[in-house]
């Protein structure tokens, strides 16, 4: 598919999208890169200080002051691109360098896992506690995606981010924590933390969590199900290597023939992952569309990419999900 042909692709997704936003078909499922602008640490930050505290810290100032040394040398007066380049050459020496400690600690999961097998559970709470403060304040993107009130809002973030917005804002959703919160679930629009919550210290994280996930949430395991045979389902905020997104889709793959399509001319599928901050990937965007998630590069819709990362990424989820109410708005001032 060339470039031209997915933007033309993305605006016929977006006709998909309002459709179900309109019609009350529309399920939203947000990770973690929602959470960015709030100050929140990343995936890698998190399992870097799990790391630190069951294996200690890596002390490397010596390596890099000879680093710092050698290129002072070199470079006796150096301009600003040498010296951001110096800097940037750093940076990815250390990002390569902390991956390879955290594999050999590991995967993320298995990491977890003996964090927890190590500390226990009361430690285990209070390290991430310290990590993701209940003083934490929600962002643009947590109003924007409340607002846009879909018929479920799943999220796999342990923060009570989106909880404090719908507060605020006044919005009425269904609240769901615990796997026996469904059962009492009316027919309200319904906020799922398909993944626990830090303050029920029910959280999906070690490896052994993913693994009896469906012993320990098998009525939120099943209503999430139903909701990829019934609904137009966007994943926002996360990463296509993420535990989180393997879990999806392979829920996605096993109820593919349940799947819902859309019945219009083009019979598009209605599971839509959204990437911000990337170009096309034509290979990337075949290979997950056998496995019937529909990949959306917003920079070729939007048609820049930011020098500022995350300020591209929310500028362009603001402007994604704008064009989400656009229908919605046509149709209100058509009635007048």
């Amino acid at each position: 598919m060339p470039d031209n042909e997915h933007k033309s692709f993305i605006e016929t997704s977006l006709e998909n999208i309002r459709k179900a936003h309109n019609e009350n078909y529309l399920s939203i499922f947000a990770g973690a890169g929602i959470s960015v602008s709030s100050k929140l640490p990343s995936w890698d930050k998190l399992m870097e200080t799990l790391r630190e505290k069951l294996y200690g810290k890596i002390e490397r100032n010596e390596e890099y002051s000879a680093c710092a040394k050698k290129f002072l040398e070199q470079h006796s007066m150096p301009s600003p691109k040498e010296l951001a380049d110096f800097i940037k050459e750093i940076e990815k020496k250390l990002k390569k360098e902390l991956c390879d400690e955290i594999k050999r600690g590991g995967d993320y999961l298995v990491l977890a896992e003996k964090f927890f097998n190590q500390f226990g559970h009361n430690f285990y709470y209070q390290t991430l506690r310290k990590l993701i403060p209940s003083h934490a304040q929600p962002n643009n993107l947590h109003l924007e995606i409340v607002k846009l009130n879909p018929k479920n809002l799943i999220t796999t973030n342990w923060d009570d981010l989106f909880e404090q917005v719908i507060n605020e804002e006044g919005m009425f959703f269904d609240i769901i924590k615990t796997d026996t919160e469904i059962r009492t679930a009316t027919g309200l629009p319904k906020f799922i933390k398909m993944h626990g919550s830090l303050d029920k210290k029910n959280i999906v994280f070690r490896e052994k969590d993913y693994l009896e996930y469906s012993q320990n949430f098998p009525l939120i395991e099943n209503y999430i199900k139903g909701v990829f045979s019934t609904d137009v389902v966007i994943l926002v905020g996360y990463s296509l290597g993420d535990p989180n997104v393997k879990q999806i889709i392979s829920w996605v793959n096993f109820h593919s023939n349940n799947t819902k399509q859309d019945r219009g001319q083009n019979g598009v599928k209605t599971i839509y992952f959204i990437k911000t901050n990337a170009t096309f990937d034509p290979i990337e965007f075949r290979f997950y569309e056998n496995k019937n998630i529909h990949v959306l590069y917003l920079s070729e819709f939007f048609d820049k990419k930011a020098e500022n990362e995350k300020s591209g990424h929310e500028s362009e989820l603001k402007n994604f999900f704008d064009e989400i109410k656009k229908k919605k708005r046509s149709l209100i001032q058509h009635s007048f």
